[in-house]
C-alpha cells in the first residue's frame, strides 16, 4: 500500500468516526492537560509505553524507568543522553555526531526509538518538545514490532493545554554555548487548544575544531470535533549541524594518553540533517468502556556528511591512519496504528482488552564513498589533508531500500481479585524488505528480497499483596532482521532470518508516603540467538548460531521523601556474555562494547530557604570495553553534577555544574580506534520567564 492509500484510508477513518459522534451523545473524552502540580515529583501516575493503555506502574509486570519533566528541569537537560543517564542499565553509545545510541541491558536499542508509541528515525532529538521519556525494559515486539532485546526508549511529546502557557529560557555555558527555547500554548477558541515549541542552539563543544548548531520547531493543535472525540494535528522540524567526531585511539589496551580535546578528522568534515516528522491522532468513545485510538504519522530525514575517522594506528603509535567517508542517506516513513480497547466483566473477572493493528511503509537510500587519507600525528594533530573527491571509482554503497510492516496485535490485561493480575499479549508481524539492484560493499547487486512472519508473544502474572506492593513475573520474546537498518551489507544477508530474543523477568514494585516514592527491582535473564558468525569450515559463509546471554538485576527508587527533599537513583549488576560464536572478534565468553557489569546513579535534591533548591547527583560507570574482542579497556569513572535554582513567581534563574571534580573519563566507544571522550567540567546559567 503507498503512503498516499494509507493516509487516504486513515482519514476516511477520522470522518466516519467523527460522523458517527455526531448522531450519538457519549462519555466525553478528557482534553489533556499538563502535569498536575500536586502530584509526586519525579514520577507519574500512569505510563502508555508498557502496554499502550493507561496502566498504572504496579500493574505492569515489566520494568518501566520514566524520565519526567521536574527532573529534566533541575538537570537543565537539552539531550536524550544526559536524560538517560538517570536510568540505570541504559547507557551511551557512540554516535560520531550523527544520532543518539543506547544499549539497553547490553544490547543496542539505535533503531529502537519512538515518539508517542510510534516508530522514529534515529536521529538526535531535542528537548524543546520532550514531556518525558519512558523506557520499557525487555523484548516489547508484542506491542511495537520488531526490535532489540533491550527494549525501546518512547520520546512523550508535549502536547496542547486549555491553560494558557508563556516559557521563554535562555541559557549560556562553557565551550562557547548558547541556546534559547520557548514554551507557548494555551486556547485558540473553543474546543481548540495549542502548543508551540522550539529552540535554537549553537555550542563550540569541548573537543578541538568540534561544531554544532541545532534549529528546532514544534507545534500541536488539539480539536474537540465532538464530546465524544478529539483530534490531535502535530508537526516537527529539525535542521541540525555538527562535526563529525570519531574520538580518540586505544594504545596498548587502553585510551591513548593524550589531551581530550584532540581532534582527528579534517577541516571540510562536516554533517548536516533536516527532519521532520507529522501526525494526526483520532481518539473516539463509543462509550465509557470502549475507546478507539487511531493515529497516522509520517518522517522524513535527509543526512550529508563527510567524515574523515581513525582506522588504526602507524609508526610505532605515533600515527593514526585514518580514512575519509561521504555518505548521504535518506529516509521516509509512514505509520498507521489503530488501537481498540473494551472493559469488561466475565464470571467476575474484570479484563481490559485491546486490539490492534499497524501498517507501515519506509524508504531509504544510502550511498558511501570512502578515501583513504593521510595519517595524523597521534599527539599533535595538524589538519593539512585536502579535501578528496568522491568518484565512481571510490564509491562502496548505493543502495535503494523499501520496507513494509503488517501486523495485528491483542493483549488482555485481566484482574482476577484485587491481589492476583495478568497480562498476556500476542502480536504476527509480516515484515517485507526489498532492495534495487546497487553497490554494496563495492561489489554490483541484484535485486534482494525477504519476507518474515513472526509471532511475538508476552505474559505476566502479578500477584500484589496490598495496594502499594507488586511482586510479578513474565516472559517476553522479541525479533531483529538483519537488514532492519534498511539495508542489506551484502547479498548474502538476504538469506539470514532473524534474530531472536526471550527475557524472563522476576521483579517487585512498591509504593512508600502515600505513593509518592515509589522503589523497585528486577531480575533478569535475556538470551539473543540466531546471531550470525563466520563458518569455519566455508570462508566468507556464514551461520546462524551464535547467542549472546545477559543476565542481570536492577534497583531504582524515584519520588519524594518528605521535607522537600526528591530522589532519583538506581543500581545496576550485569553479567553480558558471548555464549556461543565462531568469531574470533567476538568469542565465546567476551563481553559486548559498551557495557559495564556495574553501575548507579543519584540524583538527590532539597527546597530550602523559600525560594530555593539544590540539587546533586552521582553517576557512577564500571570499565567496559571498546570492541568485542575486548582488547581495548575503557577504565571506570564517577561523575559528580550539581544544580542551584532560585524561582520568584514567574522567574526562574539555574546554574548546572557538570563532571563538578573535572575528572577525565570515557564515555563510550565505536571500536578500539574510535573512543569517545567525557565532557570536562562545565557550567551552564539558564534564565527561564514565564509571562
Amino acid at each position: 500500500m503507498t503512503p498516499r492509500r494509507i493516509a487516504v484510508a486513515v482519514a476516511a477513518a477520522f470522518v466516519s468516526a467523527a460522523a458517527g459522534a455526531e448522531e450519538t451523545t457519549l462519555a466525553p473524552v478528557e482534553v489533556r492537560a499538563d502535569a498536575d502540580p500536586a502530584a509526586p515529583a519525579f514520577r507519574v501516575p500512569s505510563v502508555r509505553s508498557a502496554t499502550k493503555t493507561d496502566s498504572a506502574p504496579l500493574d505492569v509486570p515489566q520494568t518501566i524507568n520514566v524520565v519526567e519533566q521536574t527532573l529534566i528541569r533541575e538537570q537543565r537537560v537539552v539531550r536524550m543522553a544526559d536524560a538517560l543517564r538517570n536510568v540505570p542499565g541504559v547507557f551511551a553509545g557512540a554516535s560520531e555526531g550523527r544520532r543518539d545510541q543506547f544499549t539497553i541491558r547490553g544490547f543496542s536499542a539505535e533503531l529502537d526509538t519512538y515518539v508517542d508509541g510510534v516508530r522514529d528515525t534515529a536521529g538526535f532529538r531535542d528537548f524543546s518538545n520532550i514531556d518525558r521519556v519512558e523506557v520499557l525494559k525487555g523484548p516489547a515486539a508484542m506491542l511495537f514490532g520488531r526490535g532489540s532485546a533491550g527494549g525501546i526508549i518512547n520520546r512523550v511529546t508535549k502536547k496542547p493545554t486549555a491553560e494558557t502557557r508563556r516559557e521563554i529560557q535562555t541559557s549560556v555555558g562553557s565551550d562557547d554555548f548558547g541556546r534559547v527555547e520557548w514554551d507557548l500554548g494555551g486556547a485558540l477558541a473553543a474546543g481548540a487548544n495549542y502548543r508551540l515549541t522550539g529552540a535554537y542552539e549553537k555550542d563550540g563543544q569541548f573537543r578541538d575544531r568540534i561544531d554544532h548548531e541545532l534549529s528546532t520547531l514544534a507545534g500541536s493543535v488539539e480539536f474537540k470535533v465532538a464530546p465524544a472525540t478529539s483530534l490531535l494535528a502535530q508537526f516537527e522540524w529539525q535542521h541540525h549541524e555538527r562535526t563529525p567526531d570519531r574520538g580518540i585511539p586505544a594504545v596498548n589496551g587502553k585510551p591513548a594518553k593524550v589531551s581530550v580535546r584532540n581532534f582527528y578528522g579534517e577541516k571540510f568534515d562536516f554533517s548536516e540533517r533536516d527532519t521532520a516528522n507529522a501526525g494526526l491522532t483520532l481518539e473516539h468513545a463509543f462509550s465509557a468502556d470502549t475507546q478507539l485510538k487511531a493515529t497516522l504519522r509520517a518522517n522524513t530525514m535527509e543526512l550529508d556528511a563527510i567524515n574523515t575517522r581513525n582506522i588504526g594506528l602507524a609508526a610505532n603509535n605515533t600515527q593514526v591512519r585514518r580514512q575519509t567517508l561521504r555518505f548521504p542517506k535518506e529516509k521516509d516513513f509512514v505509520f498507521a496504528q489503530a488501537d481498540l480497547t473494551h472493559k469488561l466483566r466475565l464470571g467476575g473477572v474484570e479484563h481490559l482488552l485491546l486490539a490492534g493493528v499497524e501498517h507501515g511503509w519506509q524508504k531509504g537510500r544510502l550511498q558511501v564513498w570512502r578515501t583513504t587519507a593521510p595519517n595524523i600525528s597521534l599527539y599533535d594533530p595538524q589538519y593539512t589533508a585536502p579535501e578528496p573527491a568522491f568518484t565512481a571509482a571510490n564509491k562502496t554503497y548505493d543502495t535503494r531500500f523499501t520496507a513494509v510492516t503488517d501486523a495485528v496485535y491483542v493483549q488482555d490485561q485481566i484482574s482476577f481479585s484485587p491481589q492476583w493480575k495478568a497480562v498476556a499479549g500476542l502480536r504476527y508481524d509480516v515484515f517485507d524488505q526489498a532492495q534495487k539492484a546497487g553497490l554494496l560493499n563495492g561489489v554490483r547487486s541484484g535485486p534482494l528480497e525477504r519476507t518474515d512472519r513472526k509471532w511475538s508473544p508476552r505474559a505476566g502474572v502479578i500477584y500484589q499483596p496490598n495496594a502499594a506492593t507488586s511482586w510479578y513475573v513474565s516472559g517476553a520474546r522479541s525479533f531483529q532482521p538483519k537488514a532492519e537498518d534498511l539495508l542489506f551489507g551484502s547479498a548474502a544477508d538476504v538469506n539470514l532470518k532473524p534474530t531472536q530474543s526471550t527475557q524472563y523477568e522476576v521483579g517487585n514494585k512498591n509504593e512508600f508516603f502515600g505513593g509518592r516514592l515509589a522503589v523497585n527491582a528486577a531480575i533478569y535473564r535475556i538470551a539473543m540467538t540466531d546471531i550470525a558468525t563466520p563458518d569455519p569450515n566455508n570462508p566468507g559463509q556464514t551461520l546462524q548460531v551464535g547467542e549472546q546471554v545477559h543476565e542481570g538485576i536492577e534497583l531504582d527508587a524515584t519520588g519524594e521523601l518528605g521535607g522537600g527533599w526528591r530522589l532519583y537513583g538506581g543500581v545496576t549488576r550485569l553479567d553480558p556474555r558471548t555464549t556461543k560464536s565462531n568469531d574470533a572478534a567476538a568469542p565465546v565468553g567476551n563481553r559486548p562494547a559498551n557495557v559495564p557489569t556495574k553501575a548507579a546513579n543519584l540524583w538527590l535534591s532539597k527546597d530550602f530557604a523559600a525560594h530555593w533548591r539544590a540539587g546533586v547527583g552521582a553517576y557512577y560507570v564500571g570499565d567496559r570495553y571498546a570492541f568485542s574482542d575486548n582488547t581495548a579497556r575503557l577504565p571506570s569513572y564517577t561523575r559528580i553534577d550539581a544544580a542551584l535554582t532560585y524561582t520568584l513567581q514567574k522567574v526562574e534563574l539555574a546554574l548546572n555544574l557538570r563532571n563538578l571534580t573535572d575528572r577525565v573519563y570515557y564515555e563510550s566507544a565505536t571500536n578500539n580506534f574510535q573512543i569517545a571522550p567525557g565532557t570536562p567540567r562545565s557550567v551552564m546559567l539558564t534564565a527561564r520567564l514565564g509571562f
